[in-house]
């Protein structure tokens, strides 16, 4: 029933002409870009850097299989985040402080959640993949060597999404950007310095990563913070609103649903290319 209420009631704010759905496609874009754009920028950026400055082969064979786990990583996270902007937009419409609060709190809650949930399944998820889709030691020994600092990345790029996603929520594009930017230039300058000067491998590309995900997230709470108590947005309430929590988590459904879609099938092309091209170990060159 409530479904139907918010139904009515944005149908009787938008007219039915196709600016509802125009609405909606320019609020949902914004999400989609900037949520991308980051892993995009650290996934590339290790690429050129490992494939410049490490000699191993198998490295970035390695960095091929951990883009899988990063794909199943991302059809967990979107629970934190995917329904974010759109309950915060319906909030901010009705300018009930109250209603707003209750979401950014059920947000909060399950930004932490869904980041633990992550810590405590990345290890099962990794041992998967990596067993499955690394046919030599040289290619396995690379992969948990870059896999183990983006495992300590990963919740604290959850959180910060979420966090992000409240911003854009309040179209503050400009600050999302910046972060976006300072993460990946972080992210450039670290495995640089790991990789090319100290010498550390593929590893030395995971740990920079690691760095500038934690350098995000420590720029982007003060930040989201100080926005939210300017704006009269951080009184916490006392108790979770479990319904909200709920509310959130279906607007994100769609988002997980195609997320789990494009990893079981990326997971399942990279493993037959592996079963045909594991002779002689030349998988751990191939990808």
């Amino acid at each position: 029933m409530k479904n139907k209420e918010r139904l009515i009631d944005m149908q009787s704010r938008y007219a039915v002409n196709g600016r509802l759905y125009r609405e909606r496609l320019r609020k949902l874009l914004p999400s989609i870009m900037f949520s991308n754009l980051s892993i995009l920028i650290i996934l590339t950026i290790d690429s050129i850097i490992v494939g410049n400055f490490v000699q191993d082969k198998s490295s970035l064979g390695a960095m091929s299989v951990v883009s899988v786990i990063i794909m199943m990583f991302n059809t967990i996270a979107p629970f934190s985040a995917g329904g974010i902007i759109f309950r915060l937009s319906e909030q901010n419409a009705t300018n009930d402080m109250v209603n707003v609060r209750r979401s950014l709190k059920a947000a909060a809650v399950l930004a932490v959640v869904i980041a633990g949930i992550i810590c405590i399944a990345g290890y099962p998820i990794t041992h998967l993949c990596i067993d499955n889709l690394c046919y030599t030691e040289e290619l396995r020994a690379a992969a948990w060597q870059y896999t183990v600092g983006m495992m300590i990345a990963y919740p604290f790029s959850v959180i910060t999404t979420a966090g992000t996603m409240v911003l854009l929520s309040e179209g503050k594009t400009t600050w999302v950007m910046l972060l976006t930017v300072l993460e990946g230039v972080t992210n450039l300058v670290m495995d640089l310095v790991l990789t090319a000067i100290v010498g550390m491998g593929v590893a030395g590309a995971g740990y920079g990563t690691m760095i500038a995900s934690i350098v995000k997230f420590i720029a982007a709470m003060p930040i989201l913070y100080i926005y939210l108590k300017k704006q009269g947005k951080l009184g916490w309430e006392k108790s979770v609103d479990l319904q909200e929590i709920k509310i959130q988590l279906s607007y994100a459904v769609p988002t997980v649903v195609a997320g789990a879609v494009t990893s079981v099938q990326y997971f399942v092309m990279i493993r037959l290319i592996g079963d045909n091209l594991q002779v002689d170990g030349l998988f751990s060159t191939a990808l």
